[in-house]
């Protein structure tokens, strides 16, 4: 229902007449993703740029069946926000974990998103997340507990990660969802 998303900007490229060290390239991608903010999120209890005509088309199976979501975010603030914006619904509930390798550039651009959406939650305590190993199980835990706090009574956990992108709508995941009645949909191997 998700698929892996990879984007290069054309900005940080480092073929043409425009060849940048991989330095200069970071740099460059970290003043982009602060001036890009801007145009994601204003605060003072509104928000713009997050699909706003979409929820005027939720329907009540959608929400009367709450989804909750973790992200976590390593990388790429403009993919993890189209990817906001792809299933962002004011009645689902979400989670992100931002890697405590991530630039602060991206961390404080993740800040100012999550600040104006009031069910997004932020895991206050970054994990150091390296991939293929346990650590990547402690943030979806600690975002399971914090969403589980929450007063929203969610009827599926969907774990993401910042390079994902949804195949399916909202609407379709909850159609789905719903014939599995409460039970999971986790493929795994047995090795002796």
């Amino acid at each position: 229902m998700f698929r892996a998303l990879t984007t290069r900007h054309p900005q940080t490229t480092t073929s043409g007449f425009h060849r940048l060290n991989k330095r200069q390239a970071t740099q460059r991608t970290e003043v982009r993703e602060m001036e890009n903010m801007a145009m994601y999120c204003v605060c003072g209890g509104k928000t713009s740029n997050l699909n706003q005509e979409v929820f005027s088309t939720v329907s009540q199976e959608e929400t009367g069946f709450p989804l909750a979501f973790s992200l976590l975010v390593y990388r790429d603030v403009d993919q993890v926000v189209r990817l906001l914006r792809a299933i962002y619904r004011p009645h689902n509930l979400y989670c992100v974990h931002v890697d405590r390798k991530s630039n602060e550039a991206l961390q404080a651009s993740l800040r100012m998103v999550i600040a104006c959406l009031p069910n997004v939650l932020l895991v206050p305590r970054a994990i150091n997340v390296t991939w293929g190993s346990v650590t990547t199980l402690e943030p979806e835990l600690e975002c399971m507990r914090l969403l589980w706090k929450q007063r929203v009574k969610w009827r599926y956990f969907i774990n993401l990660t910042g390079q994902e992108f949804p195949l399916k709508t909202n609407k379709e995941l909850v159609h789905i969802l719903k014939t599995f009645r409460g039970a999971n949909d986790i493929r795994g191997t047995h090795n002796p």
